[in-house]
C-alpha cells in the first residue's frame, strides 16, 4: 500500500463522524425487538434466569446473547438514551475501515484516493446499514466483524496469522448470529476459487482460516450451544429441528418466508425489486436501493469487454480471475445466492449491501474512462440518496432521542418487590420488561409466535413452573386498565377463554399498570404511553363440558388446511388457542394465521393484510368443498 498513511484516519473519523450525526437525526430505534428480546437476552444471561425461564421471549429465547450484552449494560446504568445512541453508532461506524482497506486493495495508489472516497461512500450509504447503525441489533456488529474478516482475506501474500484471525473473526460473527454462516460459505467459495486459479498459499490459508473459524465459534458459542443441547436436545435449538428432532419444538423445518424467492429467476428479479418503491421487499420496511441493480448492469457490462481482451490469452485470462476485484465478486455473488435461498431478509446480510457499494464502484471504473467513472459513481451515490431520503424508513418504528434512560418504564413497586411468574400472552412476548420486575422473578410468553402446550414435553416443563409459582402468578397482555375496567365487556371473557387451557383465569380485581413512555413529546401534547397490564392469576373456577369436543374439531379442520399448503401453514403448531367463540393457530413460517370461528368458519388472515378471507365453513373444509388454502395465502396479497 502506497497511499498516505494519514487517508485511514480521515476516512475513519470522517466515517464515524457521519454514522453519529445520521443516528443523531434517524432517531432511536424502538422498534418491538428492543422490547421483545434485545434487553431480555443478555439480563437473562447475565441474571442466570435463562437456565428457569421457559420460552420468555418466545423462539428468540435461544439466540446467544452476547452480541447484546453492551447495550445491555449501557441500559441497566441509566445512561442517557443520546448517549447509548452514540456509542453504538461509533462501534458500527468501524465498518468503513475494512472497507477502505478493501478499496485501497482495488485503487491502491495516492492519487486514486478520490474514487476510494467514493467507493467507501457508495458502502456506507446502504439502506440497510443505516437503518440499523446506532440501533440495539448485532447485524452491524456482525457486518463490522465479517467485513474486517474479508479485508484480511484480501491482503497480499500468504501469512498464518492473518487467516486465523480472519477465521476467528467469521467464527465470532457466526457465534453471535448463526445467519452469518452466509458469509462462512461465501469465504470458503472465493478461497476455493483461488485453489482453483492456483493461487500459492491458498490451502494453507484454508487451514488456518478453517481453524481460527472453528476455535471462535466453540469458544463463543460452544457454552450456549452444549446449554441448549443438555437442556432441550439441540445445540441449535430451536432451528433446524427437523435434523435434531428436540421434543421441545415441532420436528417441521422452520423458515422465515417474508422474503425467500419462490422461483429461481427471482434472483434477477429481486434486483429490480431492490429499486422499486415498495416495502418489505428485503426487510421490514421500506428501503429502496438501486445500487445492486446499478452493479449488475455495470457488472455486465464490465465482462462484456473484459472476456474479448482476455480469451485469447490464457497467462491474463488467469491473472484477471485471480485479481482481488474477481475474488470480491466471487464473495458478493456467492452470499447473494446463499442468502437469498436461505432468507432474503437483508437485516442478516448488511455486509453484502456495503461490499455491493466497492464493487459498484469498481466496475463502473472498469467500463468507463476516468474520471467519467467517478463522475457517474457520483451520481449513482447523489440518486440513492435521493430515493432513500425522499421517502425511506431510517428507523422501522423510530423515535427521538432524550436524556432520559432508553427504555423508560414505570412499573408498580409491587411488581419490582415481589416475585411473581409472569405469563404474557400476546406477539412481541414483552419480555423486555422482566429486568424491571423482581429479578428473582419468571417469565413465561405463553401465546405468541409459537403457543405452549400443555402436555408432552414442552407441556411438562411449564407444568411444574405454574406449581412452583402457585399463588404467585400474574398474566401480562397489552392494553390499558381503562380499556378493560367494564365487567361485562366481552374483552375480559376473551382472555379468560385464552387462559382457559392452563387452568387460570384472570382475577380482573388485581391489576396494575406499566407504562412504557416510548415518546415523551407526545405524551406532554395529550399521548398515551404503551401500557401493559399486569393481572392475577386465580384458578378457573369450573370446567367446560363442551371445550375438549370443540377443541379435537377444529384440530381436525387445521389440520385439513394445512395439508393443502404445508410450506405456508407450517410447522405444524404445538397447541391451538381458544378465544371467544373461535378456535386459533399462528405459523411461524409465514406469520399467517387460521381462525375457526363458529359464526364465520374458517378464516385465514395476516398482520400485513387488511384482508380476511374464508375457506368455508367446517363442515366444508372437512368435506373437501372449502377454498384451498394456498388460495387463500394468494388472495390476502402478502407476497
Amino acid at each position: 500500500m502506497i497511499a498516505s498513511r494519514r487517508e485511514w484516519l480521515w476516512v475513519l473519523l470522517s466515517g464515524m463522524l457521519t454514522t453519529i450525526l445520521w443516528t443523531l437525526a434517524a432517531g432511536k430505534e424502538i422498534g418491538w425487538d428492543v422490547i421483545h428480546h434485545h434487553i431480555y437476552l443478555p439480563f437473562s444471561f447475565l441474571s442466570g434466569r435463562f437456565a428457569t425461564d421457559l420460552f420468555a421471549a418466545n423462539t428468540q429465547s435461544f439466540q446467544n446473547p452476547l452480541g447484546y450484552i453492551p447495550f445491555y449494560l449501557m441500559v441497566d446504568a441509566n445512561w442517557p438514551a443520546w448517549s447509548i445512541g452514540v456509542a453504538l453508532a461509533s462501534i458500527h461506524a468501524l465498518c468503513v475501515w475494512p472497507l477502505w482497506r478493501i478499496a485501497m486493495r482495488l485503487w491502491p495508489l495516492p492519487e486514486q484516493w478520490v474514487i476510494r472516497g467514493l467507493a467507501v461512500f457508495a458502502g456506507w450509504q446502504a439502506p440497510i446499514f443505516l437503518i440499523n447503525a446506532g440501533s440495539s441489533s448485532t447485524d452491524p456488529f456482525s457486518a463490522l466483524l465479517v467485513l474486517t474478516a474479508l479485508a484480511l482475506a484480501l491482503m497480499p501474500g500468504s501469512h498464518y496469522l492473518r487467516s486465523l484471525l480472519a477465521g476467528m473473526l467469521m467464527g465470532l460473527a457466526f457465534a453471535i448470529k448463526p445467519s452469518n454462516a452466509i458469509f462462512l460459505l461465501a469465504g470458503l467459495a472465493m478461497t476455493l476459487w483461488r485453489l482453483t486459479i492456483g493461487k500459492i498459499g491458498s490451502w494453507r490459508d484454508l487451514s488456518f482460516q478453517s481453524a481460527g473459524c472453528v476455535t471462535a465459534a466453540v469458544l463463543v458459542g460452544g457454552p450456549w450451544a452444549i446449554w441448549l443441547y443438555e437442556s432441550y436436545g439441540s445445540p441449535l435449538f430451536p432451528i433446524f429441528n427437523n435434523i435434531f428432532r428436540s421434543p421441545y419444538a415441532p420436528i417441521e423445518a422452520a423458515s422465515d418466508l417474508r422474503f425467500m424467492p419462490e422461483r429461481l429467476s427471482d434472483l434477477i428479479i429481486r434486483l429490480f425489486d431492490f429499486a422499486s418503491f415498495r416495502t418489505y421487499v428485503h426487510t421490514e420496511g421500506f428501503a429502496p436501493d438501486i445500487r445492486p441493480l446499478v452493479l449488475a448492469i455495470s457488472a455486465l457490462l464490465a465482462v462484456m469487454f473484459w472476456l474479448p481482451r482476455v480469451i485469447s490469452r490464457p497467462s491474463l485470462l488467469r491473472q484477471s480471475l485471480g485479481s482481488d476485484t474477481a475474488l470480491l465478486a466471487v464473495f458478493i455473488i456467492s452470499s447473494y445466492i446463499v442468502w437469498l435461498l436461505i432468507s432474503g431478509n437483508s437485516r442478516y446480510a448488511i455486509a453484502l449491501f456495503m461490499l455491493c457499494g466497492i464493487l459498484l464502484v469498481r466496475a463502473l471504473d472498469f467500463v468507463l474512462p476516468r474520471p467519467w467513472s467517478m463522475v457517474i459513481a457520483f451520481g449513482v451515490i447523489i440518486l440513492q440518496a435521493a430515493f432513500f431520503g425522499a421517502d425511506g424508513d431510517y428507523r422501522y418504528i423510530g423515535r427521538p432521542w432524550n436524556a432520559r434512560p432508553f427504555l423508560d418504564i414505570e412499573v408498580p413497586s409491587r411488581l419490582v418487590e415481589e416475585p411473581m411468574l409472569h405469563l404474557s400472552i400476546g406477539t412481541p412476548s414483552m419480555a423486555g420488561v422482566a429486568p424491571y420486575f423482581a429479578r428473582d422473578g419468571a417469565f413465561i410468553n405463553v401465546i405468541g409466535p409459537l403457543s405452549l402446550p400443555t402436555n408432552g414435553p414442552l407441556g411438562r416443563l411449564l407444568e411444574q413452573r405454574l406449581k412452583i409459582w402457585k399463588g404467585k402468578t400474574r398474566f401480562l397482555i397489552r392494553g390499558s386498565y381503562k380499556s378493560f375496567s367494564n365487567p361485562n365487556d366481552t374483552k375480559r371473557y376473551r382472555f379468560d377463554r385464552i387462559a382457559y387451557r392452563f387452568g387460570l383465569r384472570f382475577d380482573w380485581s388485581d391489576c396494575v399498570e406499566i407504562r412504557i413512555h416510548l415518546n415523551p413529546q407526545e405524551e406532554l401534547q395529550g399521548g398515551d404511553p404503551a401500557q401493559l397490564l399486569s393481572c392475577a392469576a386465580k384458578p378457573r373456577e369450573q370446567d367446560d363440558p363442551a371445550y375438549a369436543d370443540s377443541l379435537a374439531m377444529a384440530e381436525r379442520v387445521f389440520k385439513v388446511a394445512e395439508s393443502q399448503c404445508p410450506r405456508i401453514l407450517g410447522p405444524t403448531p404445538m397447541a391451538t388457542d381458544a378465544d371467544l367463540g373461535a378456535w386459533q393457530r399462528r405459523y411461524l413460517s409465514s406469520n399467517a394465521r387460521l381462525t375457526l370461528s363458529e359464526t364465520e368458519g374458517l378464516l385465514m388472515s395476516h398482520f400485513r393484510s387488511p384482508r380476511l378471507v374464508r375457506l368455508g365453513s367446517a363442515e366444508d373444509v372437512l368435506a373437501g368443498r372449502g377454498k384451498s388454502a394456498c388460495v387463500a395465502w394468494n388472495e390476502l396479497g402478502v407476497k
